[in-house]
């Protein structure tokens, strides 16, 4: 009886399993550079060019999986520097963004998150930096949510 039971059991395996088919391990990728300054900002508070020296550390971290692919960018930086009005400047920039998308039909979805706080040493108002980005493109190429929102605080 114990024979037939596992015959039958072994019978069934064979059978359906081929109907599954085993889904490739997903692929991951992480990478991290360094980009080296000077870079240019602008104090909307006051319209004074700032050169920033620093490094912006940017980390990539991508999953391939089946059909799809996520894939989050994390930017930061921590940069110092000088305005063309004399004023000093301490930069604290941290972004994150995140695209998902498929490997077949091409629709895509970025959010996209961005905070920027820039300390003056001295006299200038402060100003801190804040942006959102959405979109999404479906398969046929078309934008189908685009949204936006950047907002400039000044202190000081």
């Amino acid at each position: 009886m114990k024979r037939i039971l596992l015959l039958a059991i072994a019978a069934i395996a064979f059978t359906t399993l081929p109907s599954f088919k085993a889904m490739p391990p997903a692929t991951v990728t992480d990478v991290h550079f360094d980009i080296p300054g000077p870079f240019g900002v602008f104090n909307p508070c006051n319209g004074e060019s700032v050169t920033l020296d620093g490094t912006l550390g940017i980390d990539v971290h991508t999953v391939i999986n089946g059909n799809r692919v996520n894939e989050s960018i994390h930017y930061s930086g921590h940069l110092e520097g000088t305005g063309d009005q004399g004023n000093s400047y301490i930069l604290n920039f941290n972004e994150n963004a995140h695209q998902n998308g498929s490997l077949v039909n091409g629709s895509l979805t970025i959010n996209d998150v961005l905070s920027q706080n820039a300390i003056s040493k001295g006299g200038a108002p402060n100003f801190n930096i804040k942006a959102y980005f959405k979109v999404t493109v479906n398969a046929n190429g078309t934008v189908t949510v685009l949204r936006s929102d950047f907002t400039v605080e000044c202190r000081g």
